[in-house]
């Protein structure tokens, strides 16, 4: 009876892993050159409460799942918030940081997300040990610009894209409206 029951709780969470957003994987290139230094602007927000969130999700009428998460508002996008830096060969990388003190992950919500071709977007924990994306033009969703990270440890995360030269700035939108 127990091989079964994790047997199929290893299904389950190997169907919940297939469905999270698909990066191509890789390292940002902020970790693969030594050369970058200069701070990373941060934008911070508010914890959000708990206790009244809980509160509030509990008055609604009807069913409803568990409430596991909270979200805060954030303002941070490209290429506003953060600091951009140019390589030897042109490729140009962009990076921000979000932090919200006290929270144990953070996940992000986009209102307007479009990656070109040659775009890639990695979102990193404070110690550098979690790497999600490379996120690409793949990733974007059409007309919708709504798009969503699975959460990263900790209460900070680290955005940073990775601009092949040829790309024209003007046709990347990345705007983070929550975390």
């Amino acid at each position: 009876m127990k091989r079964i029951a994790l047997c199929i709780a290893l299904l389950a969470f190997t169907g919940w892993q297939t469905s999270a957003q698909i990066g191509t994987g890789g390292l940002p290139l902020s970790m693969q050159t030594q050369r970058i230094t200069a701070n990373v602007p941060v934008a911070t927000a508010a914890l959000p409460d708990w206790n009244n969130g809980l509160k509030q999700w509990e008055s609604q009428p009807g069913d409803k799942p568990y409430l596991v998460a909270l979200t805060t508002p954030v303002e941070a996008g490209f290429p506003n918030s953060g600091t951009t830096y140019t390589t030897e060969n042109g490729t140009r990388i962009w990076r921000t940081k979000i932090h919200v003190p006290g929270a144990a992950a953070l996940g992000l919500y986009y209102d307007n997300f479009h990656l070109p071709e040659g775009v890639k977007l990695y979102l990193t924990n404070a110690n550098g040990k979690q790497i999600l994306g490379g996120y690409t033009a793949a990733n974007s969703n059409g007309s919708s610009a709504k798009f969503a990270t699975e959460a990263v440890q900790g209460d900070v995360v680290t955005l940073e894209v990775n601009i092949e030269p040829s790309v024209a700035i003007a046709g990347i939108q990345l705007q983070i409206v929550r975390a």
